[in-house]
């Protein structure tokens, strides 16, 4: 068999769709080689691809004859690119084919793009579309009497003007996390794009003449409100002097050279309150997006309006299962189930309609943009299944995905529509963020025999006295924190035993169908499985982080979405502090590990973890500095991080903490604060109480003594690590609340915005007169809710009383019940009472004096994705989805307003398919140029896609 058959019969074993050879044998190919032609492509051979053929699809096929296939070029009568030496084959995010040469490459992408020769080889020794240029959007162009290629991040040039030396030009833009926001009284003067050749590349007078060359009359800004065009200027008598990064992704390679800035004419206007993306014309006048959505034109921001959302949670799969539950007649579960990429649809819809009216200018993201990073096995748009890395390429991104319902190119499910997002928008990275696989709907974690026999072996010591390593999370603890309690301890670990036949359910707080509404019967039908059981190593998988992008799968973001991780942004007077997330901390790594956190054994953030409340790890110095700075100006402070500050542990907000109520009669909850505690930590009370439980909390205990009883206005007095910091930022945590409360620069910040828990909860806090402890308040500062989370309560205090749940409901009527009474339904109820004192009762004019007694702020906003589960349950906590409408009015923040998701609804009743005429595409969208010729015999469906096979001041933590 010849290598050009072998290779016909691999494609065609491995589902390629040759079609019909169109040549009955193999003919000459030229400079001694091969080939054979199919409907559907040609495979060629010649010795320097040793034993292998290698095969091209029709597209590529078409450019590689243009330019003389592996013979002469046409015109130039010389061979330029050789024979293939690869199969196609996908590039190195598998967001397009590509086909290597001996001296070249056809990448099928922006167009089908071709690079070969000298420049070709510098872009292939820089790292191909990984390197700091990234994707060729050009072929090689004859220019100037030299040659040039144009990239998403650069161009390279070689001819009289380098002295035929390679140049190559690095591009400085914002992007569509991080947008410019800039006035057109200063668009004239302020850089829009940057361009950077190295010093010692070529002179001053050369690089003028190369960026006039390559780019004054290319470069222009296109609006996203009417898609009109403006061309951008370089100001080419201002050559400067630069020290930069070219790009986020390489550390250490600053690089030192001649900076050159492109702005709009002098007489040129933007249009107020526009977005505009960034773009290029190529000399063959073809038009691409090099940055969409990258700069807002504003004027003043004395007034303004922004949206703070947070746990936005995108997902592809999420677009597939609605059908898929209607298809198996789980029809009222395809009603209730909850879509979070359609929750970020209809905040968008939502957002433009307050644009178009006037009332909108920026959203504010704090983190979870997407539920993770990978889809895993998911069918690219061209319909083969091939994949890089373990199927986490381009097509299975969800960064990707985030990008496109941003810019409006999305796919549309069946039930919204997909708008191009009018504002501009900052982002932050959360803890899901930084996961790289998905989760299953529901899981069954099995405890593999290896670990069955391990416990056996630890069980049979310990029952023997003989010292095991489970000791540090069970016996030791149960020693230590039960009083001397050995046997129990023992006990504990003997009882693993009679678990080994069974399957052991690990959901970690919240099971995984609740947040999209479904039961776990549902759920399992979306896995395809009636027992979806995985093991250890895969329920490992899906939550270890890619932590600090060391395994490069969050690159997307970083290169194309935000090059930052924390960033400080001035809003005239004012400053906005984003702050990244980070990742989880300490997550349980092995079954013992995750059993004792379990059971409340283990590090502080391992037990958060296993409980649903992960903790991350924290804060960077850098990122302190971030807020200092912006405490050293005169205007309003805004801050937004993932994983709030404070956090009240297990997700129970009691209403008897409220400063209102406190103030009023904080000694009738004394029964109810110590009910609250109990339950919060059983094992801590059992060294404290003496005979019986029902009494008041020793005030000299060590446990208790933050937590106040009596009539004081504050619930805690502390350092807010007691109950206190489940679920938070860690490291450096202490530090971070004494910078918001201003203990450095004497000035609090004003508002602390984060997510994350997926609660609406507001807290601020003070320095005690001594600045040695930190006061800690609670209550409905900014608007009094609708509804108000459910709470628990005990009938009596004991160790074996269970708590029961009660409706909170806010009246206007009345005091707060002290306890709780049964209605009419039989439901136990506690009437709880309005603040009056509330920024919704003040004045404009009185904002300012309002925020001087209660900054810093710290305010939890709702998921826009997940929700708490709504069915199935008795009572069931309200849905508090949603997002928060802050305005700022003559420099102060006069309101602060929650949308509730039923409100942003109203926003989303158009069905997919009726928003065309109101959407404007990109010019020159970022996908395929083509379709590959394959067998399309079906798509992957979400039982695969849910399992595991992934002037601003800049802080870059990564040598951190």
């Amino acid at each position: 068999m010849s290598a050009i058959d072998a290779k016909a019969a691999q494609l065609t074993a491995s589902g390629i769709n040759l079609g019909k050879p169109l040549d009955a044998h193999v003919s000459d190919a030229g400079s001694g080689g091969i080939k054979r032609a199919y409907e559907n492509g040609t495979i060629y051979y010649h010795k320097v691809m040793g034993r292998t053929a290698h095969y091209l699809g029709n597209d590529i096929l078409s450019k590689y004859k243009d330019y003389g296939g592996p013979g002469e070029h046409p015109s130039m009568n010389k061979r330029l690119l050789g024979y293939p030496v690869t199969d196609e084959m996908d590039s190195a995010d598998g967001r397009c084919r590509l086909v290597q040469f001996e001296w070249a490459a056809i990448y099928a992408i922006y167009n089908i793009v071709l690079l070969y020769g000298p420049l070709y080889q510098y872009w292939k020794k820089d790292g191909f579309e990984k390197g700091s240029l990234g994707y060729p959007v050009s072929d090689l162009i004859n220019l100037g009497g030299g040659e040039a290629a144009y990239f998403e991040f650069g161009a390279l040039y070689r001819g009289a003007l380098s002295n035929n030396r390679i140049i190559k030009i690095a591009f400085h833009f914002p992007t569509l996390g991080k947008p410019l926001l800039i006035g057109d009284k200063e668009i004239a003067k302020h850089s829009l794009v940057s361009l950077l050749v190295e010093k010692n590349a070529v002179n001053k007078k050369d690089a003028v003449a190369i960026f006039s060359l390559l780019l004054n009359g290319h470069l222009f800004l296109r609006s996203v409100r009417d898609n009109k065009q403006f061309e951008l200027i370089g100001e080419m008598d201002k050559l400067t002097m630069k020290t930069v990064d070219p790009n986020p992704l390489f550390v250490n390679k600053k690089v030192k050279g001649y900076s050159l800035n492109f702005r709009l004419p002098v007489k040129m206007k933007l249009e107020e309150k526009s977005m505009y993306d960034i773009c290029i014309t190529l000399p063959n006048g073809t038009k691409q997006t090099l940055s969409p959505h990258c700069i807002y034109v504003r004027n003043s921001w004395t007034d303004f309006k922004f949206i703070h959302a947070t746990d936005i949670h995108v997902s592809r799969r999420t677009d597939t299962c609605r059908a898929k539950l209607k298809a198996g007649k789980h029809d009222t579960a395809a009603d209730h189930f909850v879509n979070f990429s359609d929750g970020f649809r209809k905040l968008i819809q939502f957002a433009n309609n307050r644009y178009l009216a006037g009332e909108l200018d920026f959203i504010m993201i704090t983190g979870d943009l997407v539920d993770y990073v990978f889809e895993g096995n998911h069918p690219r748009r061209d319909g083969a299944l091939k994949s890089v890395s373990g199927n986490m390429n381009y097509f299975t991104n969800n960064f990707v995905f985030f990008e496109e319902l941003v810019t409006g190119t999305a796919s549309e499910n069946d039930e919204i529509a997909t708008q191009e997002l009018k504002v501009p928008i900052f982002t932050s990275l959360g803890n899901h963020d930084y996961r790289t696989v998905p989760y299953n709907f529901i899981n069954n974690v099995l405890i593999d025999d290896v670990v069955k026999d391990q416990f056996k072996s630890w069980a049979d010591d310990a029952a023997n006295g003989i010292p095991t390593p489970i000791d540090d999370y069970i016996i030791k603890g149960g020693e230590v924190v039960l009083g001397g309690l050995y046997d129990l301890g023992k006990s504990i670990v003997n009882g693993i035993a009679d678990l080994f036949h069974k399957k052991l359910e690990l959901t970690y707080g919240i099971p995984m169908c609740d947040v999209f509404n479904l039961s776990d019967t549902e759920g399992s039908y979306l896995v395809n499985r009636t027992d979806p059981s995985i093991t250890s190593a895969e329920a490992r998988q899906m939550i270890t982080p890619d932590e600090n992008n060391k395994m490069g799968w969050l690159d997307y973001y970083f290169r194309y979405i935000n090059k930052l991780h924390s960033y400080r942004v001035e809003l005239g007077k004012h400053d906005l502090v984003m702050i990244d997330g980070k990742w989880d901390r300490d997550v349980p790594d092995d079954v013992i590990k995750t059993l004792a956190a379990k059971w409340g054994f283990g590090s502080e953030s391992s037990v958060s973890f296993a409980h649903g409340l992960p903790n991350s790890v924290g804060f960077f110095k850098g990122e302190l500095q971030l807020v200092n700075d912006a405490l050293k100006r005169n205007g309003l402070v805004i801050i937004g991080v993932h994983q709030p500050l404070i956090n009240l542990k297990d997700r129970e907000y009691p209403f008897f903490l409220r400063e209102s109520i406190r103030s009023e009669a904080g000694r009738a909850f004394d029964a109810e604060m110590l009910s609250y505690l109990f339950d919060r930590s059983k094992m801590s009370f059992l060294k404290e109480v003496k005979e019986t439980l029902i009494t008041k909390i020793d005030p000299g205990s060590k446990f208790a003594s933050g937590w106040q009883r009596g009539d004081t206005s504050y619930f805690y007095a502390g350092d807010g690590n007691e109950l206190l910091d489940a679920g938070v930022m860690t490291k450096y945590r202490t530090d971070f609340l004494k910078a918001c409360a201003g203990l450095s620069k004497k000035r609090a910040a004003d508002l602390i915005l984060s997510g994350h828990v997926h609660v609406n909860w507001e807290c601020r806090i003070e320095l005690s007169a001594s600045k040695k402890q930190f006061r800690f308040y609670t209550d409905f500062y900014t608007e009094n809710p609708k509804v108000y989370y459910n709470t628990n309560f005990r009938k009596e205090l004991s160790l074996t009383s269970d708590s029961e749940k009660a409706r909170v409901i806010v009246t206007t009527k009345g005091s707060a019940d002290p306890k709780p009474k049964h209605n009419a339904k039989n439901e136990w109820v506690f009437n709880t009472i309005l603040n009056k004192n509330s920024l919704e009762f003040v004045k404009y004019q009185n904002a300012k004096e309002w925020w001087n007694k209660r900054k810093p702020l710290f305010i939890q906003t709702c998921a826009t994705g997940p929700i708490e589960r709504q069915r199935g349950s008795a009572i069931h906590q309200p849905d508090l989805r949603g997002c928060r409408v802050i305005t700022v009015r003559n420099n102060i923040i006069s309101k602060i307003n929650y949308v509730y998701q039923e409100q942003i609804d109203k926003s989303a009743k158009i069905k997919a398919g009726k928003i065309h005429d109101h959407r404007t595409p990109l010019i020159g969208k970022r996908t395929l140029a083509s379709k590959r010729p394959i067998n399309q015999s079906g798509g992957v469906g979400v039982s695969d896609t849910a399992s595991v096979s992934g002037s601003a001041t800049v802080h870059d933590h990564r040598n951190e």
